[in-house]
C-alpha cells in the first residue's frame, strides 16, 4: 500500500500542460523537476494489462496502438539519454551509421531530425537511437528490444502491419496478429524495465495491482 500511495502522490505532484502526455511528464522527457520512474513504468505496465484483457482482437490492439510507441521514447531516454522531443546536437557520427543501415529502396532518404527539434518519426529515432547504442555500448545489446538493424526492421515491420489500418479505422485482426502485437509489446516492456533508473521488476509492479483489501466491520483490512 505504501508503494501505491507513493504512486499516487507523485502522479498529483507532477506538473504538465494539457499538451504532454502523463507518462513522458513521469518519466523526465519533459524537464520536469523530478522524475517519477516507478510511476511512469507502473502506468504503461497497467496500459499493457488492461489492453490484453480486451476480449475483441481489434479492439484490444486499437487499445493499445500507441503503447510501443510511448514506451520506446522512455526507453531511450533512460538507456540512452536520448529525448524524442529534442534532438541531439554533434550527432553526425551517429547519424552517418544510422543512414548505412537505413533501407533506401524501401523507405526513402533517411530525414534527420534539426537538433533541439521532436525526431521526425518513430522508425528515425529507432534508428538512430540502435546506432547511439551501437557505438557507445556494443556489448550492451542485451537492453535493446532489437539487437541490430535487421531485428529492428522485422520488429516495425510487425508494428507497422497493425498500426497503418488501425490509426484510421477498425480492421479485421486475426488472434495470431494479436499474439505477435502484444508479445513485442511484452517484449519492449521487459527492456524498459531493466533500464528503469528505480531497481523494479514486473512481479514487484504487478503486486502493486493486485486486488486491493476490504475492510471489515472492526476495521481490520482483509485481503482475499
Amino acid at each position: 500500500l505504501s508503494q501505491l500511495e507513493e504512486t499516487a502522490e507523485s502522479l498529483t505532484n507532477i506538473e504538465r500542460g494539457d499538451d504532454i502526455r502523463l507518462v513522458d511528464a513521469l518519466c523526465g522527457l519533459r524537464s520536469t523537476a523530478k522524475c517519477y520512474a516507478r510511476a511512469a513504468a507502473i502506468l504503461l505496465l497497467l496500459k499493457h494489462e488492461s489492453c490484453s484483457a480486451i476480449p475483441g482482437h481489434a479492439s484490444a490492439c486499437q487499445a493499445a496502438l500507441y503503447l510501443p510507441e510511448q514506451i520506446f521514447r522512455v526507453w531511450a531516454f533512460w538507456c540512452l539519454g536520448i529525448n524524442y522531443y529534442k534532438a541531439p546536437e554533434n550527432a553526425e557520427k551517429i547519424w552517418s551509421d544510422a543512414e548505412l543501415r537505413w533501407p533506401v529502396e524501401r523507405r526513402g532518404t533517411l530525414v534527420r531530425a534539426t537538433a533541439g527539434k521532436s525526431f521526425p518519426s518513430l522508425l528515425a529515432f529507432a534508428y538512430f537511437a540502435l546506432a547511439k547504442l551501437l557505438r557507445d555500448q556494443p556489448h550492451d545489446v542485451s537492453k535493446s528490444p532489437f539487437p541490430d538493424f535487421p531485428s529492428l526492421e522485422r520488429a516495425f515491420s510487425q508494428y507497422e502491419r497493425l498500426r497503418s489500418p488501425k490509426a484510421h479505422s477498425y480492421c479485421c485482426t486475426s488472434a495470431k496478429d494479436r499474439k505477435v502485437f502484444f508479445a513485442l509489446i511484452d517484449e519492449w516492456l521487459d527492456c524498459l524495465l531493466s533500464v528503469c533508473p528505480e531497481t523494479v521488476t514486473r512481479s514487484e509492479l504487478l503486486g502493486m495491482i493486485e486486488p486491493l483489501p476490504i475492510v471489515d466491520r472492526q476495521g481490520t483490512l482483509v485481503f482475499e
